[in-house]
């Protein structure tokens, strides 16, 4: 049986759902803190680490998110690295900005238990409202490197 879990900061809302097998992250809303994982790092600790249930973060609802989020991000793909966990991450291959932050992210994908997967979502988006910048996708490049090497 599921459970679900809804937790706000500013206008992120991340419902979790947890079943026997795995736990689902869905992401909804934006993501426009000034220190998210101040936000996303207890979340994270309470409903990932306490078992082995595989991971499946959805972005399909995720209306834009801050440079500042992808950082937590990484550091969640680094535990996940150096762990057995499997972790899904779905992402809509139609919104520009999603594309470029998690192309970015995909150098984690080449670890045989993480997947990162863009998809179609059926609904509409709001790709145009708040692009991604190039200058914000250059620092989302520069913080993995930092944090990976």
């Amino acid at each position: 049986m599921d459970e679900t879990y809804v937790s706000e900061n500013d206008l992120l809302i991340i419902e979790i759902k947890e079943s026997a097998e795995k736990v689902t992250f869905n992401w909804k809303g934006k993501s426009t803190g000034i220190d998210p994982a101040k936000f996303l790092g207890p979340i994270f600790d309470k409903h990932l680490f306490n078992n082995q249930k595989i991971i499946e973060m959805d972005f399909l609802e995720l209306e834009y998110l801050t440079s500042s989020t992808v950082t937590p991000m990484i550091r969640l793909l680094e535990r996940i690295k150096n762990s057995s966990r499997s972790m899904k991450i779905f992402y809509d291959r139609d919104v520009d900005w999603q594309v470029k932050v998690f192309s970015a992210l995909r150098v984690f994908s080449h670890q045989k238990h993480i997947l990162i997967s863009g998809i179609t979502k059926t609904a509409s988006n709001n790709e145009e409202l708040l692009p991604i910048t190039t200058y914000n996708l250059r620092c989302i490049i520069c913080l993995i490197h930092r944090l990976i090497l």
